[in-house]
């Protein structure tokens, strides 16, 4: 999905919760569980306050500290799920992955893109350690009819994703008058950012940016940027995006994002102080938007991603469903429209195409013969039949499909994966960064 690949995080590097660990890794684990354990039942009574969330962030210099402990703590319970897996406790392991799944969500309530970004990672593992569970042992199904209703009802509560782009926008609202007021273009010389000790330096360069910033901010309005228009032209952008936001993602969907941010984000030409005075009607609302973050919450990126962490609870809530089906039964069933309304209260749609999640008695694509799987279209929005390559994995964009098997795909076939397309019709990033895209 990304042009780079991300850094392997720290937390899956050092233990990955469902592979076979050292004795210093477990110690490690039982550490962790004496420092959480006592602290669940408060976290208990948190999570089970009415409409809890964390402080909304009003401010660009609002410090992002929930995600970290988060990160830990959902890495934590999807450990301890795996343990009381492996010792017959079925019914504890999936009340640590309700937990984890509570959690998640509670930093998505109020907090930054970053913390849905982390929030979206920890619901994966979660919901990967909720299948590995349900497929490798003979869970009740009792068990796993609850836990299925529980995914359900957990993507029912997901926050739409117009809420994190009205919680993005507004710091970036909020700032206008101390950005024309301060007149500086790095935030972090700000007195209210936690880096505010870093003012200019005492130094010939320190004294030379001071006075280049000032007289870019006292010459500004010559090329069209003042306090007034500043605040209309994002004012727009966000109003603009909101009305993306609030549609489901969809190739269209994605051309209205390219269309949006094309005059906002560098291109080739675009280089330079003279272009970006020439080239924009605001160049100091240009830099605001652009290295003040306001862009980050406006990619068509960030809502497929946001699409395909809805996408990841609903399927995971079939996937439950159907193996409650085959272990009560002795067989899968014929449809994903049997397991209502004993299994599941409805069959959920696939977000990204509105219509039923795709279902494979046998004949995966990668799989053995005797494989099964649910999946979804995926953010290139086309059936490719249940073509994937690594679903399971933390980073569900792996694939043109987004599978949910029911065996894991071989380790070569990994190795041997393509570079893939995330976006709508076989663009392997949006039009706004592609070379040439919107010059002038």
């Amino acid at each position: 999905m990304d042009a780079y690949p991300a850094p392997p995080d720290p937390y899956e590097q050092a233990i990955a919760p469902a592979a076979p660990w050292t004795l210093e890794q477990y110690r490690e684990i039982l550490r962790l569980g004496a420092v959480y354990g006592p602290a669940m039942p408060l976290l208990d009574r948190a999570l089970a306050a009415p409409d809890p969330q964390v402080p909304t962030h009003t401010s660009l210099f609002m410090p992002n500290i929930h995600f970290v402990p988060v990160r830990e703590l959902v890495w934590w319970l999807t450990i301890s799920a795996h343990i009381k897996a492996a010792s017959g406790d079925y019914r504890g392991a999936y009340h640590e992955l309700r937990r984890a799944i509570a959690v998640a969500t509670l930093i998505t309530r109020g907090g930054s893109w970053v913390d849905h970004l982390v929030s979206w990672q920890s619901a994966a593992a979660a919901a990967q350690a909720a299948r590995t569970i349900a497929l490798r042992y003979e869970v009740p199904p009792a068990v796993l009819r609850q836990a299925a209703g529980g995914f359900l009802s957990s993507a029912d509560g997901v926050e739409p994703f117009a809420e994190l782009v009205r919680t993005h926008l507004l710091p970036l609202l909020n700032f206008v008058p101390t950005y024309y007021s301060y007149a500086h273009f790095d935030i972090n010389y700000y007195p209210e950012s936690r880096e505010s000790g870093r003012d200019y330096p005492d130094s010939c360069e320190g004294r030379r940016e001071r006075v280049r910033n000032r007289a870019a901010f006292a010459l500004a309005p010559l090329a069209g940027s003042t306090r007034g228009s500043t605040a209309r032209n994002l004012k727009s952008l966000c109003q603009q995006g909101l009305a993306l936001a609030e549609k489901p993602y969809s190739p269209a969907v994605q051309d209205g994002y390219d269309a949006l941010l094309a005059p906002w984000l560098p291109t080739r030409r675009r280089r330079g102080l003279w272009s970006l005075v020439f080239s924009t009607r605001d160049p100091l609302g240009y830099c605001l938007a652009l290295f003040g973050g306001g862009v980050s919450g406006l990619t068509g990126d960030l809502h497929a991603k946001a699409t395909a962490h809805q996408t990841l609870l609903r399927g995971t809530a079939l996937l439950l469903a159907v193996r409650t089906h085959e272990l009560e039964r002795g067989e899968l069933p014929d449809d994903l429209g049997q397991l209502v309304p004993a299994y599941l209260p409805r069959v959920p749609t696939d977000p990204f195409s509105g219509e039923c999640f795709r279902y494979l008695r046998a004949q995966v694509p990668g799989l053995p013969p005797d494989a099964w799987a649910i999946y979804s279209v995926g953010g290139n929005c086309v059936d490719d039949g249940g073509t994937a390559y690594a679903p399971a994995s933390y980073r569900p964009f792996d694939g043109p499909d987004l599978v949910f098997p029911s065996q894991d795909h071989r380790p070569d076939r990994l190795a041997k994966r393509p570079r893939l397309s995330w976006y709508p019709r076989n663009r392997s990033q949006p039009k706004f960064l592609q070379p040439g895209a919107g010059e002038l």
